[in-house]
């Protein structure tokens, strides 16, 4: 309500800027909730507007956000498509003054929300290169919170991939940066990655502890949209420390909360889990006499199936998500 209300103030007091500051500060709020609808209508009068004004820059973020949109729907073939565009007005560059008045750089921005869809199609070098030209960009730029933007979606591929020994030195130089500079968003985001890539790569309890007071700190912040893919994080950490149980309990309800939530871009994660090795013989344990484990495993291997159908994922994707684990580290730490 009162994101509403600030932006019917700045529509009757302000100028175009202060309108399309306040459009970019409800999408935010609506994306970071998981109400994809609202997020759109914002974006698409953002877009109206910035059309009737003739103004470039305000059209190019507004295409950003749509693209973003298509993101977190699972529309990834769109959502490639639209950043595309967008990432192609980088002749409109506007002025230091107004370069962050959306928070970061939101060329950067989009090029990362590229890089991210490139790698789940399947376009893996090319992703590759888009998400290390925007971590060049912004060290270039040297704007923190534009860095950690850029940082963050590089941490999630490597989430992605099961590689906690190469995340785990990448999301603790993204943890200190954080707290260096009061980064409180992006600080609780980076402290989930490092609890599972620690909880897989050194210490299981410990890592464990680091990710469970992380998820709670982002559902205290209002932090919903990828709360699919953090309790699946969480269900892989708790394998790691042998709590079967409650893995199995955590990749259950990251499903449950994937089926009632508008963002479907971490459905696939959390089917691939309940699906893997690690969990098969942990079914009949815990269902005990409920279900056959064949018959367990083929409704889930059906929920997945039609998950990757709704996401838009290739089968190079799928396969992507199921790649084997990277070679085990020659560190002894990390060996243990």
């Amino acid at each position: 309500m009162a994101l509403a209300e600030a932006r019917d103030l700045a529509v009757r007091t302000g100028g175009a800027s202060d309108r399309f500051a306040s459009y970019y500060g409800q999408w935010t709020n609506h994306i970071s909730r998981d109400e994809m609808r609202l997020a759109r209508e914002v974006a698409e009068a953002f877009l109206a507007e910035a059309d009737s004004e003739s103004d470039d820059e305000g059209r190019s973020v507004a295409e950003s956000m749509l693209g973003v949109i298509h993101y977190f729907t699972g529309h990834f073939a769109m959502a490639r498509d639209v950043l595309e565009l967008a990432t192609r007005r980088r002749h409109v560059r506007p002025d230091a003054e107004r370069r962050f008045r959306f928070g970061v750089d939101i060329d950067i921005g989009a090029t990362v929300y590229l890089g991210l869809a490139l790698w789940i199609l399947g376009d893996f070098e090319r992703s590759k290169e888009t998400l290390e030209d925007a971590d060049r960009r912004a060290v270039e730029l040297g704007h923190k919170p534009t860095l950690a933007n850029a940082r963050h979606f590089a941490n999630i591929v490597l989430a992605h991939r099961g590689d906690s020994a190469s995340l785990l030195p990448l999301v603790e130089r993204q943890v200190q940066l954080c707290r260096e500079h009061g980064m409180a968003f992006y600080l609780v985001l980076s402290e989930i990655y490092f609890g599972w890539a620690y909880a897989n790569a050194v210490d299981p309890e410990a890592g464990l502890a680091r990710i469970r007071t992380a998820i709670e700190e982002s559902r205290a912040m209002g932090l919903s949209t990828s709360m699919p893919f953090f309790r699946s994080l969480l269900a892989h950490a708790e394998m790691a420390a042998k709590h079967e149980e409650q893995a199995v309990f955590e990749i259950d309800a990251a499903i449950a909360i994937a089926q009632r939530g508008e963002a479907h871009c971490d459905d696939s994660p959390a089917h691939r889990i309940s699906c893997s090795d690690a969990i098969r013989p942990i079914c009949p344990r815990r269902r005990k006499r409920s279900a056959p484990l064949a018959t367990l495993l083929r409704n889930r291997a059906h929920e997945a199936l039609d998950c990757s159908r709704r996401c838009r994922l290739p089968n190079s994707a799928i396969r992507a998500l199921a790649s084997p684990r990277p070679r085990p580290s020659s560190h002894p730490r990390l060996r243990a």
